[in-house]
């Protein structure tokens, strides 16, 4: 259930960031501003208290409250640097993307990797040659309920990591060209058929409130149409039972 939880808490955070919060925050993390950062986890713990779901509020604040309380965990210097912050940039999770969409592909059919060309990037080369020699190797197995993944040795070759500039390769250049029929507006008609049919065949990956949204929206549909056995009712009940005694000790508290 990690998955639904994570994503839940992340819509959450999301509404509390209004008037101009999120442009502080990203303001504050990019300038590893903790002062800054320590005000808006102060900001949203008060916030906080609009959260309508007990135990998402409970999560909420003793998350943020540990973090008000303990902030030189949360720097980007005592996460080893600049090398740990390139790790979570957009750059890096839209990489970890590609890799396991190879690792996909490489299992439809059957196939395995002879080189791993990818565009020249003197800015997080180092980053990208060491995830692909730590985590290409290893690919996600799903578990049930979008719960933490496992991960499964690879049955495919992986190949070598190359970078090279789009110049002297013609696949980076296919690349390319498909990156400009996808990202402006298409002039004539035929121009907008062939971009018509490349989305047609494409999977959209977005880091976005509305892909979370949807994550959500499927994680529970998934539940709410898996078949339960009696062991799994009774495990429920017992459960919905603890936490509506939590519940009633914390209202007379």
């Amino acid at each position: 259930m990690t998955d639904i939880f994570r994503h839940t808490i992340c819509l959450i955070i999301d509404s509390m960031m209004h008037d101009g919060l999120d442009e502080k925050f990203w303001r504050f993390y990019l300038a590893d501003d903790m002062s800054g950062l320590i005000y808006v986890c102060k900001q949203l713990l008060v916030r906080a208290e609009n959260v309508t779901d007990p135990r998402v509020q409970q999560v909420i604040c003793d998350s943020l409250s540990y973090a008000i309380d303990h902030p030189d965990l949360f720097t980007l210097i005592s996460a080893k640097g600049k090398s740990a912050y390139k790790k979570q940039t957009p750059n890096m999770v839209a990489f970890s993307s590609l890799l396991n969409s190879i690792h996909s592909f490489c299992n439809q059919y059957d196939l395995g990797i002879i080189q791993f060309v990818h565009d020249q990037n003197d800015e997080f080369r180092g980053t990208m040659r060491e995830f692909h020699k730590l985590f290409f190797k290893f690919e996600q197995k799903e578990t049930p309920f979008g719960g933490i993944p496992l991960l499964d040795d690879f049955a495919h070759n992986i190949g070598d990591f190359i970078l090279e500039s789009s110049k002297n390769s013609y696949g980076l250049q296919v690349v390319d060209l498909f990156l400009w029929l996808v990202q402006r507006d298409s002039q004539t008609p035929a121009l907008s058929k062939t971009r018509e049919r490349l989305l047609a065949k494409s999977k959209d990956f977005v880091i976005s409130r509305q892909m979370s949204a949807l994550i959500v929206e499927a994680r529970k549909r998934q539940v709410m149409s898996k078949p339960m056995g009696l062991r799994e009712t009774m495990h429920a009940k017992a459960k919905a039972a603890e936490l509506e005694k939590q519940r009633l000790e914390l209202m007379g508290k």
